[in-house]
């Protein structure tokens, strides 16, 4: 289980206010990703989630722009169309989202489009101030005191609980349900796509083998679990799938976690703000880069398969289970 010190952070920043007698703020619940997540969540189900909808979209705005170069034309160019969908989104009078702002901060923001090169992340500094006094009067006060806030309490304290105690959980990847491969198929060609072998329980567990003896499982493990969520996510099975995704997270993208991948600070931050309202496309950011590490090692893999050795992988599989759930159906990991 990981280590994770954002969820440490959060939890302390929680605890904090109840001895403190005291509401979470709205800066605290907005700026910490998990938090906001679930605070997401409250206020979807509340249908009042458009202050909040606008504060996270300045906060994408503002962590794009800062990898651009806003002295090259490109990077201004990118600028203001992020700039201007915002506007459209949230302050034109024509969007069916728009948020209340004062008069005098709609003219600032205004005038401040003119130049978003001038301004670059801070362009929505001033529009974005009453939307977060709305959230601290009336949305965060009722979030504390919503279920969503008992929810993520709770899993912040499971999570430090297990890694504090050292628990020793089994996380288990769920392998393809059954495998699609036929013997004139693997007489036809050795070049298996990965589609194909993220979807295949026999290739799967052979290109598993293959990168165990090279030490770097971690990247196809993470790929079928995001495959897994995704197709979950197509069920809209919400507490199965904030459980499923809790585990990707935990195991794959939080800071030293059993079989840490490699990925940004934004890919892992936008995993963060939906553990707790997830969406079918939180991973993928996450999956990109893991296909992309996997491609590397693809065709070494599909060189070394065997035609007759992986006929008898398949009619091995074929006798221990056809389609329904067999040993071969979930591999632990430890």
């Amino acid at each position: 289980m990981s280590h994770d010190s954002d969820v440490r952070k959060l939890l302390t920043i929680v605890q904090k206010a109840e001895q403190e007698k005291r509401d979470m703020t709205s800066h605290d619940a907005v700026n910490h990703p998990i938090s906001c997540g679930y605070l997401l969540e409250f206020c979807q189900k509340s249908y009042c989630a458009e202050n909040l909808n606008f504060v996270m979209a300045i906060d994408k705005y503002r962590d794009d722009c800062s990898l651009l170069d806003l002295k090259e034309p490109a990077g201004i160019r990118s600028c203001k169309e992020m700039a201007d969908k915002i506007w459209a989104d949230f302050l034109s009078c024509n969007s069916p989202n728009e948020v209340s702002v004062p008069y005098a901060d709609r003219e600032e923001t205004e005038r401040r489009m003119k130049s978003p090169e001038s301004y670059g992340p801070k362009l929505f500094d001033v529009a974005i101030q009453d939307a977060m006094k709305t959230l601290q009067k009336d949305i965060v006060t009722r979030f504390v005191k919503a279920p969503q806030y008992t929810e993520m309490l709770n899993k912040l304290k499971s999570v430090v609980e297990d890694t504090t105690t050292n628990a020793s959980n089994q996380y288990e990847i769920e392998l393809p349900m059954k495998s699609f491969l036929t013997e004139e198929r693997i007489n036809g060609s050795k070049e298996f796509s990965l589609e194909e072998i993220l979807n295949d329980r026999v290739l799967y567990l052979e290109m598993s083998n293959y990168l165990s003896k090279l030490f770097k499982t971690e990247n196809l493990k993470c790929a079928r679990q995001v495959r897994r969520f995704e197709e979950l996510a197509k069920e809209k099975k919400l507490e199965e799938l904030k459980e499923f995704a809790w585990g990707i997270y935990l195991n794959f993208i939080a800071p030293g976690s059993p079989f840490e991948i490699s990925c940004t600070n934004l890919e892992r931050k936008r995993v963060q703000l939906r553990l707790g309202c997830p969406t079918k496309e939180m991973f993928d950011g996450i999956k990109e880069s893991t296909i992309t590490v996997l491609k590397q090692d693809h065709k070494s893999f599909c060189a070394t398969i065997q035609p007759k050795a992986l006929k008898d992988r398949l009619k091995e599989d074929q006798s221990g289970g056809g389609g329904k759930k067999s040993f071969l159906s979930m591999l632990k990991i430890f």
